[in-house]
């Protein structure tokens, strides 16, 4: 379970989540804290706080000690969102000529162009790796032209 899915599913129960020394702390809109879960350590839970015998009631309760058990019990490397990459077209200098670079797969046409680093309702320009390879296999490619530019480093 993907620590972000957890954490959406507790805002949709109206509780608020912090991270902490490595920790996912869940707290009750009154303030009183409800579960943590360690997100450094596998199998790693607690409940035994005030707040979640207090605050909450019996589904409330049944609900989050089952998100906080099942994300503890979830591998630390399937934690996380997969990474995703921009891929950037190595020979078109998108600073100097002021060119967009990137490689988007537009859904109109279903069919791939070079345009903006902009994700929208008309383009996909963030890939996973298993996209990557799928585009490298259908379009029978191996990419050389582009960059594997992953989400958080690009300027």
């Amino acid at each position: 379970m993907i620590t972000k899915e957890v954490i959406e599913e507790l805002e949709k129960m109206n509780l608020r989540t912090e991270i902490c020394r490595g920790r996912l702390i869940v707290i009750h809109n009154d303030g009183e804290y409800v579960a943590s879960v360690s997100l450094v350590r596998r199998f790693e839970a607690s409940v035994d706080f005030r707040g979640f015998r207090r605050s909450l009631s019996e589904n409330e309760r049944t609900a989050v000690y089952f998100l906080v058990t099942r994300l503890a019990a979830t591998d630390l490397g399937d934690r996380g969102e997969e990474q995703k990459y921009y891929l950037e077209h190595k020979w078109l200098d998108d600073n100097h000529y002021n060119v967009w670079n990137c490689l988007n797969f537009q859904f109109e046409t279903n069919g791939y162009s070079i345009g903006s680093p902009i994700n929208s309702e008309y383009s996909k320009t963030q890939f996973t790796q298993a996209e990557i390879d799928e585009i490298k296999e259908k379009l029978n490619t191996n990419l050389d032209d582009f960059e594997q530019v992953p989400i958080e480093d690009r300027k």
